[in-house]
């Protein structure tokens, strides 16, 4: 589902997509065109809010949720360009004026 012509999404997908802290990391972490490989993302998220060493259990456990939920969810909405065969990820909206209707809350609970 792609934003509507006014070039949002409906707030129950904007809570849905932004309901996760790693959708959340990869909205925020990227600007519009920014491009970005999965294995830097991986590396990025594994140590976000860590202090600890991090194994490569972690990292492989990241790069699946990355890979097979939260990648094919931002680009189902048009969010992001998401080439598994160079695993190369590309933001092609404006995640602020794509999904203003919740940005407020989203930042309030990140903030707790």
């Amino acid at each position: 589902m792609a934003p509507t012509q006014n070039g949002t999404l409906s707030s129950e997908t904007a809570y849905e997509l932004l309901s996760d802290p790693h959708r959340r990391y990869v909205l925020d972490r990227l600007d519009v065109d920014e491009r970005i490989t999965v294995d830097e993302l991986v590396g990025e998220l594994s140590t976000w809010k860590r202090e600890e060493p991090v194994d490569r259990r972690v990292r492989k456990r990241v790069r699946i949720d990355l890979v097979h939920n939260h990648l094919p969810r931002l680009e189902d909405h048009g969010l992001i360009e998401y080439a598994p065969s160079t695993e190369v990820i590309v933001v092609t909206a404006d995640p602020e004026r794509t999904l203003s209707p919740v940005i407020e809350v989203a930042d309030a609970i990140d903030a707790d």
